[in-house]
């Protein structure tokens, strides 16, 4: 499970180019672990951040905006990230917002069964009815729920109001 969760992240990623969104440069396995060549951030999570600072309204609103343009990208590439919280927003050392992390990541395959907007997959699922994976107070209720059918771009954009909202509370919802 956890090698067939690399390979969608792997596959994710690749198909986003966007500069709000960490850049998967290779992806294979040595020794028999598999590995991404993903793009060196120096700087800081957005989670460091907030836990050594408090986040302005004006600071939040260019964060904020800058992560909404990565999932929109993401979103146009039919991929859902399914799990958009502080730990997986980067700040380069120029203040470069940088999402990362879509090892929850679910495809729309082209040519698939699913109803557009849900994020099925018609290869198969990793996650099943009912499986909750991921960070509750950053999740959609009906991620929260394990609803997973019902998911769909919706639940990034929730999570987005999530970590807006912890930048602007200094706590999460």
């Amino acid at each position: 499970e956890l090698l067939e969760r690399f390979k969608t992240e792997a596959k994710a990623t690749a198909r986003l180019e966007h500069p709000n969104i960490v850049s998967l440069y290779d992806v294979g396995v040595h020794e028999g672990r598999p590995f991404l060549v993903m793009a060196y951030v120096e700087g800081e999570s957005l989670r460091d951040r907030m836990r050594r600072e408090r986040t302005s309204a004006e600071d939040a609103t260019e964060m904020g905006i800058a992560m909404a343009r990565a999932l929109v990208c993401a979103h146009e590439h039919k991929i859902l990230h399914r799990d958009l919280k502080p730990h997986n927003v980067l700040i380069d050392r120029d203040g470069l917002i940088q999402v990362t992390d879509f090892g929850l990541a679910r495809l729309q395959e082209e040519g698939s069964e699913a109803p557009p907007g849900t994020g099925s997959s018609g290869s198969g699922r990793l996650t099943q009815p009912g499986q909750v994976i991921g960070t509750p107070a950053y999740m959609s209720p009906e991620k929260a729920s394990g609803k997973i059918d019902r998911i769909d771009e919706r639940s990034d954009i929730y999570g987005l109001g999530a970590t807006i909202y912890a930048m602007l509370a200094g706590r999460a919802p």
